[in-house]
């Protein structure tokens, strides 16, 4: 039989009663088949996301995945120039017990990429080449194709094109947060939409997809190699998104993979939320690098002129990337950071590094409604304490959990009970968001909070007449 030939059986000579032999059909064991396929394909298939996987390098960048027998079959037939043979006789492997198997013992993958990382992911199959380090011009001529609102927005969209193309693990990428001050017309998604040229592609979720079905569709074929992930046009006050804000730093994704199960691929999305006026929840806001862009300085066409020259320069602004993240630089020091390699590996990078930081955290503090909500819920604890007659910046005071619920809801404008609202003061107490209210660690006061002025001297006794001195102020109503 032609060595080119897979075929789950071999040809054995089989001796006869009269002593004569002849030629007979035998099963071939698993490991022969799989040897065979090995040595006839040249190490191929490969495995990612519980798929087999072929890539021929001289066709580009494409790769296939083998999801089925007959696919298995076919693309053996191609590869070697002959149709693979299977008996369908008892005893005999068929075609789908050698798909199984091929899966489990190939080599392995985390995950496919069709453009470079620098540096490169452990774990990754490159389906492309890696260009030498350019000098830049590409690069910067695409960020000057934008239009910032202030010079470090500029430096900011650098780094969001580089950090596209930063190998970094999973979940150490924060957040881009596109606004205007501006309001509509300023270019936000067509920012995201000229990005996503440049990586050939994007991965579009609604704000309101069920969670499930968005970690299905990132692990899907279509979505291997995406690099971007758009929730675009965000219309909420006070945006808050578990989900979302637990994603952004998974360094993987698991769940579900139609046809094959169970799947898990490393969390290298770049994540981009295009916004007017945004308003977070403090663990988005704290997640998001805020870039604000002001009207496009160019002609009505500017976005299909950048569509161009991205077409036209790809391959460039690639080397300039990598040439950018290869360079020295001087470490940054006394700045933390919940990203600590991003700003090691990217933001270190920029032409002002430490005012890019700055920028972001404020930006992160005024776009957290959250922390302005809490502003507000002291101010107004401080107010009602003061009407009580309390040195509000020097005495420490019991406030039971029945007050604190009460000037809370008047604080909010909300209606909520004593447990909920207890819940609520416990949490944003453990998360530092108040100077003044704290945790009442006493027992023996009962339950509630503690007012604890800044100039408190940790001496006095513990203020216990809330109530008295409410009904003296006749202000509780």
């Amino acid at each position: 039989m032609n060595k080119n030939i897979l075929a789950n059986f071999k040809i054995v000579k089989v001796k006869l009663k009269d002593g004569k032999t002849k030629n007979a059909n035998a099963p071939k064991s698993m490991q022969e088949m799989v040897k065979e396929t090995q040595s006839l394909l040249k190490g191929w298939p490969k495995v990612c996301g519980g798929e087999l996987f072929y890539h021929d390098r001289k066709s580009g960048t494409k790769v296939d995945y083998i999801s089925n027998a007959a696919a298995l079959g076919g693309i053996i037939g191609t590869l070697t120039g002959q149709p693979s043979k299977f008996l369908n006789f008892p005893g005999y492997h068929k075609l789908a017990e050698f798909l199984k198997e091929l899966i489990r013992v190939s080599e392995r993958f985390d995950d496919i990429a069709d453009l470079p990382h620098e540096p490169k992911m452990p774990g990754t199959y490159y389906a492309c080449e890696f260009p030498e380090p350019g000098d830049g011009k590409a690069l910067l001529g695409l960020v000057d194709r934008f239009s910032p609102e202030t010079q470090i927005d500029t430096h900011l969209i650098l780094a969001a094109i580089v950090t596209l193309f930063w190998g970094g693990r999973g979940g150490q990428r924060p957040a881009f947060l596109i606004t205007s001050d501006d309001g509509p017309g300023s270019g936000k998604s067509q920012f995201v939409n000229c990005l996503s040229k440049l990586v050939n592609g994007k991965l579009d979720v609604s704000s309101k997809e069920d969670p499930s079905q968005i970690k299905q569709r990132m692990l899907s074929a279509e979505a291997t190699g995406k690099r971007i992930f758009s929730i675009d046009n965000l219309k909420s006050y006070k945006y808050s998104n578990s989900e979302l804000e637990a994603m952004i730093t998974l360094s993987e994704i698991s769940g579900k993979r139609l046809y094959v199960g169970e799947a898990t691929r490393p969390n290298t999305f770049c994540y981009f939320i295009t916004v007017n006026g945004a308003s977070l929840s403090k663990d988005l806001a704290q997640r998001c690098v805020i870039i604000k862009l002001s009207k496009p300085r160019y002609s009505l066409g500017w976005e299909d002129e950048i569509h161009d020259y991205i077409e036209k320069n790809q391959a460039a602004i690639i080397a300039d990337v990598i040439g950018f993240l290869r360079k020295d630089v001087e470490q940054l020091k006394h700045i933390s950071s919940r990203w600590g390699p991003w700003y090691r590996d990217v933001l270190s990078r920029l032409p002002d590094p430490i005012e890019a930081h700055r920028l972001i955290r404020e930006r992160q503090q005024i776009t957290d409604v959250d922390q302005e909500e809490t502003g507000i819920i002291e101010d107004f604890f401080r107010g009602k304490l003061t009407e009580c007659r309390y040195s509000v910046g020097t005495e420490k005071v019991f406030i039971p959990n029945t007050v604190a619920t009460d000037w809370y809801n008047k604080a909010t404008g909300e209606k909520n009970g004593t447990s909920k609202i207890s819940r609520i003061l416990r949490q944003k107490i453990s998360e530092e968001c108040f100077s003044c209210i704290q945790e009442n660690s006493s027992g023996s006061l009962g339950r509630g909070v503690l007012w604890v002025g800044e100039q408190w001297d940790c001496i006095s006794t513990i203020r216990t007449d809330l109530q008295h001195q409410i009904e003296i102020s006749g202000k509780y109503s």
